[in-house]
């Protein structure tokens, strides 16, 4: 017979009480079933473990050694307790996810917030990386999801459960941009400065098709002016000047509601993706997971909304 933890426990609880009696009562089991323990550690050790003297139940010196060893791994066994009993909670940390750069520029990051402020104790770190990054580290383990451009994902060795949302990038400018007074803005784009999301460049080929329908002199090679990785920035520098911005509507819901930006009318969308949370096949997530999941997939499908919103109450 092999030691379980339950006769540890109960041999120090017998030495504790100096009696097999009360140490029955504090364990909260019978007086014989409790002998019946230290009987069947005596014979696995092939030890004696204790003397029945008149003050009671007497530890042997054989017995106080196995003790002094077996109190570690007794009080390993309650912190994993403690643990486990912290991590079947609702919520409880540590969470680590990872967002996409333009995803994070969006309403996802706000809804980080919303959960750690509902959630005070809940530790949480966020990863923010291109997708190709996002996705190394979740086949690694080191998120429990990530939310991104799921492209990456497609043909990669790396088994994942995807929600996939549809989104489109589209032309933004400042509200007031000549271009929006244009009766033809397509043939006007490559008359401005160019920024888009990248790098590289936020579906360079189907821009490039895009735009020498407009402008059929457009050369081959032809490349934005500015590339960037952070949505913010693109605002930045959407607000000087009269650059446009080649990004997606998901990555900029707020400013577009609030028509500080506005979307170029063009025959058709710049590029079309895939976006939303991934996660390993099979993986079960915290609860605490699972509810950002939620409230991400959640925001980004307002956000992705927005463009065809403002667009159609502009009309």
């Amino acid at each position: 017979m092999e030691l379980e933890r339950r006769h540890l426990e109960h041999l120090s609880a017998v030495a504790r009480h100096r009696s097999v009696t009360r140490a029955a009562e504090a364990l909260g089991i019978t007086q014989p079933a409790l002998s019946r323990s230290i009987q069947e550690i005596e014979r696995t050790l092939g030890i004696r473990c204790l003397d029945r003297l008149p003050q009671g139940a007497v530890p042997t010196p054989a017995c106080l050694r196995i003790l002094e060893r077996a109190r570690p791994l007794i009080d390993g066994f309650e912190d994993l307790e403690r643990i486990a009993q912290r991590l079947s909670e609702r919520f409880s940390g540590p969470l680590v996810v990872g967002l996409g750069p333009a995803v994070a520029a969006g309403g996802a990051m706000r809804e980080v917030a919303c959960l750690l402020a509902a959630h005070p104790d809940l530790e949480c770190q966020v990863v923010i990386a291109s997708a190709v990054e996002l996705l190394r580290r979740l086949g690694a383990h080191e998120l429990e999801f990530f939310v991104a451009d799921q492209t990456p994902t497609e043909g990669n060795a790396v088994a994942v459960e995807l929600e996939p949302l549809d989104y489109h990038a589209v032309l933004l400018c400042r509200s007031g941009h000549p271009i929006l007074r244009s009766d033809a803005p397509l043939r006007e784009v490559t008359r401005y400065p160019l920024a888009a999301m990248g790098p590289p460049p936020l579906g360079l080929a189907s821009l490039r098709e895009l735009l020498r329908e407009g402008d059929p002199s457009l050369p081959a090679d032809w490349m934005p002016t500015l590339a960037l990785d952070h949505a913010a920035s693109l605002e930045i520098v959407l607000a000087e000047g009269d650059f446009l911005g080649a990004s997606v509507t998901y990555a900029h819901g707020k400013s577009i509601r609030n028509g500080a930006l506005r979307i170029v009318p063009l025959p058709r969308p710049l590029h079309r993706g895939r976006v939303g949370p991934v996660r390993l096949r099979g993986r079960t997530l915290s609860p605490a997971a699972e509810a950002l999941w939620k409230a991400i997939v959640e925001v980004l499908g307002r956000d992705l909304a927005v463009g065809e919103d403002v667009e159609a109450n502009a009309g």
